[in-house]
């Protein structure tokens, strides 16, 4: 890379532009993020919102509207409150995320996914939100407690 290349450039160049998404090419963190380098580690969304929209407020953390973490196009990202963030991924993008498995109406157990039988966790960004049977789970707790017998 050649000394005193426009850091705008090199962020360009590790970006797939499209119509709706900028997608970083780079190599993504644990975590599903892109990482970019300037003067240091910077998370790719990040550093784009920072150079094309500006800073991020204090108390807020930054948000991507298109659920697609890779993603670094300015238009894709807002800021939020932390507890507002929280809430929006607990509550709201399991309804969103959840993709083929959506439609499924029953753990693979049979039991029904209700309000009252349907548990949300998370796996990273990379990986969203998942939905879980409550019943089963709370079975295999039982069955790891009593060693693997479940009365």
């Amino acid at each position: 890379m050649p000394i005193g290349r426009p850091t705008l450039q090199r962020f360009l160049d590790l970006v797939d532009i499209q119509d709706r998404h900028w997608l970083w090419l780079g190599k993504p963190t644990n975590k599903g993020y892109g990482q970019f380098w300037d003067n240091g580690p910077v998370l790719a969304h990040i550093w784009s919102y920072k150079h094309f929209v500006g800073p991020v407020p204090k108390e807020h953390v930054l948000h991507h509207i298109c659920e697609i973490g890779l993603c670094v196009r300015p238009e894709c990202l807002t800021t939020k409150t932390r507890s507002i963030h929280s809430y929006d991924h607990r509550i709201v993008a399991p309804s969103i995320l959840m993709g083929l498995n959506s439609n499924k109406t029953n753990c693979p157990q049979g039991h029904p996914y209700d309000r009252e039988n349907t548990g949300y966790g998370t796996r990273g960004a990379k990986a969203g939100v998942y939905r879980y049977c409550k019943i089963c789970h709370r079975d295999k707790a039982l069955a790891a407690y009593h060693g693997g017998v479940c009365s």
